[in-house]
């Protein structure tokens, strides 16, 4: 039968862990990828797939972001019907500048000489720990567009509440290292706010907020 699916455009780390995260839910070809989520299939109408595909990549492109800088962020290619019989339909914008980026998957031999999947990671058991708590949702997907100390300080304050409280931070990161997170972060959002002697780049504390919501996925 005919699938709806989104194109997924990227870097091939992030094309690999999403193909091991997901598994048969992601289909290749000729160079291109699509999600095909089994949920989708009941839709009606292409802009119900459009909608649900944006969210989706929204929470990976979060989860990718906590596994570090080196994993660029998903794109979206537009909403495909992928035809029983071969070829696709598409709907909306689905360029293909977009399709020609990501035919460079990175491919892990086998002793046999055979192409073997990727590893599964954690961004499998992320995405389904995610979309069963509101509150973690909101954090991953906060923290995929997090690029200032407004919304990075959001995510914090999501993650500080989600383990439980301030002391529970501490416990994680040590009492100095989250006093200088936010007093850092607090100079950059209240100008009358001093800057703690050893404020961290906005880098080191994407990692931190990371390593708190690694800790709440877990």
């Amino acid at each position: 039968m005919d699938e709806w699916a989104i194109q997924v455009v990227g870097e091939p780390r992030s094309i690999s862990r999403l193909r091991g995260a997901l598994g048969e839910v992601v289909r290749e070809d000729d160079g291109m990828y699509f999600l095909a989520d089994p949920s989708w299939q009941e839709a009606q109408h292409w802009e119900d797939v459009d909608a649900a595909g944006r969210a989706l990549l929204t929470r990976l492109n979060g989860l990718l972001r906590i596994l570090g800088s080196e994993n660029d962020p998903l794109r979206f290619g537009g909403v495909v019907l992928l035809k029983e019989a071969g070829g696709r339909d598409y709907y909306e914008k689905a360029t293909g500048t977009m399709g020609m980026s990501g035919s460079a998957v990175e491919e892990h031999i086998g002793p046999e000489g055979e192409p073997v999947p990727p590893p599964p990671g954690p961004l499998g058991g992320w995405l389904r720990r995610a979309e069963g708590d509101s509150k973690l949702e909101e954090a991953v997907r906060l923290f995929a567009t997090a690029n200032d100390w407004f919304d990075l300080y959001k995510v914090y304050e999501l993650a500080r509440a989600g383990l439980g409280g301030q002391s529970s931070v501490d416990e994680l990161l040590t009492r100095p290292l989250r006093n200088r997170l936010t007093q850092t972060a607090q100079h950059h959002r209240h100008a009358d706010k001093p800057l703690p002697k050893a404020p961290l780049t906005f880098e080191e504390a994407d990692r931190v907020v990371a390593q708190l919501l690694v800790a709440w996925l877990a």
